[in-house]
C-alpha cells in the first residue's frame, strides 16, 4: 500500500517515513501543499498523513480542495494543537483522523490500520481469502496454520490484493500502490516478486492458481478459492433514496449483483409497511431525504421486537462529525458516504448480512444462505 506524507519538517517526515516503511508501506514525501495536490492527482495513494501547518497552505484547506476535487482518500492530520475546536474543524473538513504530535508510534500505527479498515470496509483486522488468514496488526501470514514469512514488497502486495479483493491490478498499478516515487523500478520488478510471493503460497500448500493472471490485464486473487464469495446471503434490501438520480446512480452501482433484491422507496412513510410486505435482510435510508424522519425511524425500529436486529445502513451524502454522532446513536450499524463506490457498497451490505446471519438473530424467511 502507498501512502503520502505531507510534512515540511524534514525530520518528521522522515521518521514517519521509516516508520511505515518498517510496516511495508510504500511513502512518498511532499513538504509543501502544492506539491501534494499535483502528487495526488499524479498517483492512487492508500492514505494521505498530512500536518495541519504547512509553509503554503492550512492543512485544513489542503483537506477541503482533496474533498471538493472528490478525492476519498483517507486523511490523517497531524496536529500539534489539543484544541477540540480546531479538531473539529479538521474533521468537517473531510479529514478522517487526527494525532496530536508529539504523538507515539503505536497510537498512530493503530489509527492507521483503522482508517484503512474504516475505508475498505473492512469489519475486523484480519484479512482472509480461503484458508490464507492474514493479520495486518501483527503482521503474521499463515496458510492453512502454516506460516508464511514474506519479504516486505510480497507482504505489502498481497494486503494490496487482500483489500481490493474485486480488482485486478497491472504490472504498473502495483508498481504505482506499493513502490515509492524514489525507488521506482520496472515492471520485471514486479513479475519477480509476483513469482516469488506465488512460490511462497504454493510452498504452504496453496494452489498454483492462488494469484491469477488476467490475461493483458493484471494480477488478482483466484476467487473460486474463496468460499465466503460463493455464498452470497440473498436478500430483499429497501432502499429510500433521495432523488431519482439517486437511485438511478445506485442501480448503476448494484448492477449485475443478482443476489440482491432491492425495493426502492421514495419516502419513509411508506417503510413500515413495506417491511411486513417484503420482509427485508437489510434497510438502506438516505439522511439526505429527510434527516429527522430518517433518524426517528431507525430509533423506531431498534425499539421493535420485531425489527431490533434488522440491519440498518445510511447514505450520508455531508458527511459531518454530527451526523455522523446522530446516526449511530439511533442505532444505525453502517454509514456509507455518498457517491457511493460499487464494490464498497457490495462489500459493505454482503458483511452486514452475514453478521445479522452468524448473530443467531431471527432473521426473515426472504434471507435463505445460497450461490448465486
Amino acid at each position: 500500500m502507498r501512502f503520502l506524507v505531507v510534512e515540511d519538517d524534514e525530520f518528521v517526515a522522515q521518521a514517519l517515513k521509516l516508520l511505515l516503511a518498517e510496516q511495508s508501506y510504500g511513502v512518498d514525501l511532499a513538504p509543501t501543499g502544492r506539491l501534494a495536490l499535483e502528487m495526488v492527482e499524479s498517483f492512487e495513494y492508500d492514505l494521505v498523513i498530512l500536518d495541519l501547518l504547512l509553509p503554503d497552505i492550512n492543512g485544513v484547506h489542503l483537506c477541503q480542495q482533496l474533498r471538493s476535487q472528490g478525492h476519498s482518500v483517507p486523511i490523517l492530520l497531524l496536529t500539534g494543537q489539543n484544541d477540540v475546536e480546531q479538531k473539529a474543524v479538521a474533521l468537517n473538513a473531510g479529514a478522517d483522523d487526527y494525532v496530536v504530535k508529539p504523538f507515539d508510534h503505536r497510537e498512530l500505527l493503530a489509527r492507521v490500520q483503522a482508517l484503512l479498515r474504516r475505508g475498505l470496509g473492512q469489519p475486523l483486522p484480519e484479512l482472509t481469502w480461503g484458508a490464507l488468514q492474514f493479520d495486518p496488526s501483527s503482521r503474521h501470514v499463515t496458510y492453512s496454520g502454516q506460516e508464511i514469512t514474506l519479504t516486505p514488497k510480497e507482504y505489502a502486495m498481497l494486503e494490496l490484493f487482500l483489500r481490493h479483493s474485486d480488482r485486478a491490478f497491472s504490472a504498473k498499478l502495483l508498481l504505482d500502490r506499493v513502490w515509492a516515487a524514489e525507488d521506482y523500478p520496472n515492471e520485471e520488478a514486479v513479475r519477480t516478486h509476483i513469482k516469488g510471493l506465488r512460490q511462497k503460497l504454493r510452498q504452504a500448500g496453496a494452489p498454483d492458481d492462488f494469484i491469477k493472471t488476467i490475461h493483458r490485464v493484471g494480477y488478482r486473487l483466484n476467487p473460486a478459492l474463496n468460499p465466503e464469495l460463493l455464498a452470497l446471503p440473498q436478500a430483499t434490501c429497501l432502499i429510500v433514496v433521495a432523488s431519482k438520480a439517486d437511485q438511478i446512480g445506485l442501480q448503476s452501482v448494484l448492477r449485475g449483483e443478482t443476489w440482491l433484491h432491492p425495493v426502492w422507496l421514495r419516502q419513509y412513510d411508506d417503510v413500515l409497511s413495506n417491511l411486513v410486505t417484503h420482509l427485508p435482510g437489510l434497510a438502506l435510508f438516505s439522511y439526505d431525504l429527510d434527516p429527522i424522519a430518517s433518524l426517528n425511524l431507525c430509533r423506531h425500529l431498534r425499539q421493535s421486537q420485531r425489527w431490533q436486529h434488522l440491519p440498518v445502513m445510511f447514505l450520508l451524502g455531508q458527511k459531518t462529525i454530527s451526523a455522523i454522532q446522530q446516526v449511530f446513536e439511533a442505532g444505525a450499524n453502517e454509514v456509507i458516504d455518498q457517491p457511493v463506490v460499487g464494490p464498497e457498497l457490495r462489500t459493505r451490505i454482503a458483511n452486514q448480512l452475514r453478521l445479522a446471519e452468524n448473530s443467531g438473530a431471527p432473521m426473515p424467511p426472504s434471507c435463505p444462505t445460497v450461490s448465486p
